[in-house]
């Protein structure tokens, strides 16, 4: 006897026996494992660390300091100046003075002015004192206050700077420390002499004002 008659298997009838399913993709995709901590993503280029640079030293000049003898020959080129800047009118003043002036001997064989002269001199005399006087205040205060420099010091290449910045004192600086050079120098003259000794080279009016003087 034959078998019961033969069907076709239609899709979606159940599998015959002997046939295995195919394995299924278990779960649900696999997550990417904790990074270490500390670490960063990848990607964004992040620079590495660099450390901050030393801070500079507080008050070192950018040039060296001025030598003593170049300081002193700026204050004789300083007077020398001022000297010549005075004597010019003081000179014309008495040669017009004495030239124009009449005198009489008298019988004691000593001589009398009888005039003057020409006023003229005498205005020259008083204005080479003021000029002497100006010359000093612009030269010696309001210059190095707003250059560093008096003309001596620009001859010789040397200049008055704050101690902490480099940079020049001020007028009103400059006036006090020109007025402590005064006291100093005529009360003791080891003011001048200091420089020698100190490690950068400044007076006691250098001192009290925090100035330096170093080469320009």
């Amino acid at each position: 006897m034959t078998d019961g008659p033969q069907y076709p298997s239609y899709p979606g009838d159940p599998q015959q026996p002997g046939q295995t399913p195919p394995p299924q993709q278990g779960g649900y995709p696999q997550q990417p494992g904790p990074q270490q901590p500390g670490t960063y993503p990848q990607g964004y280029g992040q620079q590495p660390y660099q450390p901050a640079p030393p801070p500079q030293g507080y008050g070192y000049p950018a040039h060296p300091y001025a030598g003593w003898w170049s300081r002193v020959g700026a204050v004789i080129l300083d007077s020398l100046v001022t000297l010549a800047v005075m004597l010019v009118p003081l000179v014309i003043g008495l040669i017009i003075l004495f030239s124009t002036a009449e005198t009489q001997t008298r019988l004691d064989g000593t001589e009398e002015i009888t005039d003057a002269g020409n006023p003229l001199g005498v205005i020259l005399i008083v204005l080479s004192f003021v000029v002497a006087f100006a010359f000093t205040i612009w030269n010696s205060i309001v210059r190095p206050g707003r250059t560093g420099q008096s003309l001596g010091k620009q001859w010789l290449g040397i200049k008055i700077v704050r101690e902490n910045d480099g940079q020049p004192i001020g007028v009103g600086m400059s006036f006090l420390r020109y007025i402590m050079y005064s006291i100093f120098v005529n009360a003791c003259f080891l003011d001048v002499l200091w420089p020698l000794w100190d490690a950068r080279k400044r007076t006691w009016h250098d001192m009290v004002v925090s100035s330096v003087v170093v080469r320009a």
